[in-house]
């Protein structure tokens, strides 16, 4: 399961979905969907930008959770 760090990303920036849209220019939606882990997938515009902005790498943004392991 891939879980989202935006939350984290953002928190740090003290910055809202409202204002990294207007900022990065992505949709509310999409952030939305990506800060909530609830879209099935994500653009590869959106982690770029994304990566771009908080100057982080994707590994920043995205974590890979093995399931199977966490039980």
């Amino acid at each position: 399961m891939i879980q989202s760090k935006l939350p984290v990303l953002m928190a740090n920036r003290r910055i809202n979905i409202s204002e990294l849209s207007e900022e990065t220019g992505i949709s509310r939606n999409a952030l939305s969907n990506l800060y909530n882990e609830k879209g099935k997938g994500i653009n590869y515009h959106t982690i770029d930008t994304l990566c771009r902005y908080f100057e982080c790498d994707v590994a920043d943004l995205l974590k890979f959770v093995d399931e199977k392991t966490e039980e």
